[in-house]
């Protein structure tokens, strides 16, 4: 079975409708209002994202259509706003694959981060530290 592709990007700016974000980083990605082309996996995830200023009335952040229904509101924009530079479909950016961690993934991401910060650190010097160098010059200053 072919899979499904789907494409995402921040619903376009209105402020009548709510729609305040005009730029979004989520997983090291800037989401504006060109489409995007990303993973089932990804799109559960950005569906369950909502306009930050008001989770209550849960407004989403992003538009996730499948192709035909992503160039039919294409086709739309071009026509009813006469842009020429309205996103395109064909322009979409492939993104990779957004890996979601359980809680023991993300635990022993972290252990191993640890363990590589330890190992990258250099040991603590035995006494007294030295004192730092004075940037003053030898005169005092009296009065």
């Amino acid at each position: 079975m072919k899979a499904k592709k789907l494409y995402a990007r921040l619903m376009p700016y209105n402020k009548k409708k709510g729609y305040l974000c005009q730029n979004y980083l989520y997983k090291g990605i800037r989401y504006t209002n060109r489409w995007k082309l990303v993973s089932p996996q990804a799109a559960k995830h950005l569906e369950e994202i909502f306009q930050p200023h008001d989770q209550e009335d849960e407004i989403p952040l992003f538009q996730i259509l499948e192709e035909p229904e992503a160039k039919e509101i294409e086709a739309q924009e071009m026509e009813d706003q006469g842009r020429k530079n309205a996103p395109r479909i064909k322009d979409a950016e492939k993104l990779p694959d957004h890996k979601v961690l359980n809680e023991d993934e993300l635990r022993a991401v972290a252990i191993a981060a640890a363990e590589d910060a330890d190992e990258d650190s250099e040991p603590e010097p035995e006494g007294d530290p030295e004192p730092a160098p004075s940037l003053r010059s030898g005169r005092v200053r009296k009065g």
